[in-house]
């Protein structure tokens, strides 16, 4: 087996994402590299490195965060529902604007010992726009999203701690 590059994930949306491809051969540029060298659908993909290598030894030592991203016409835009060490909830959050939302990610992500992990729920029809947005939040707060899920049906329910093994 190879090692063509590193491939660095800049944007996530439902069923795709956007990434750059970063030649393991730093002297030399894409339009250089013959097809062998060029990644191609189904590589396989090895582990990933830097602060996203996270064991879900970790994630349950601190905690994790569920984002909730409300149905057309609830009271709430947003909420996080915080699950601590051992999978206890320790409570939920309600959030009527992005912009609280975004002061609360900031706070959490500058909290030492606090959850650094997010996992994202919201309806099928979110709009991408914000989606994205809280995805920057998220990265400038220093918060890493490991799974973001779609609700098909436009009732999205974070997922209980027992279903996350």
């Amino acid at each position: 087996m190879q090692l063509l590059g590193s491939v660095v994930v800049e944007r996530v949306y439902p069923k795709e994402a956007v990434a750059t491809f970063k030649p393991a051969d730093s002297r030399r540029a894409i339009s250089k590299l013959i097809a062998k060298e060029l990644p191609v659908k189904g590589d396989i993909v090895g582990k990933l490195s830097g602060a996203l290598k996270l064991k879900a030894s970790d994630i349950a030592a601190k905690g994790y965060l569920d984002l909730v991203l409300a149905k057309p016409g609830d009271t709430w835009a947003f909420s996080i529902r915080e699950v601590g060490p051992g999978d206890k909830v320790a409570g939920t959050v309600y959030f009527e604007n992005f912009e609280v939302l975004k002061r609360f990610l900031a706070r959490i992500g500058a909290e030492v010992g606090g959850p650094k992990t997010v996992y994202i729920t919201g309806p099928a029809d979110a709009k991408n726009e914000t989606i994205e947005a809280i995805l920057d939040v998220c990265k400038a707060s220093g918060l890493h999203v490991l799974a973001q899920r779609y609700a098909d049906k436009v009732d999205p329910k974070p997922l209980e701690p027992a279903q996350r093994k």
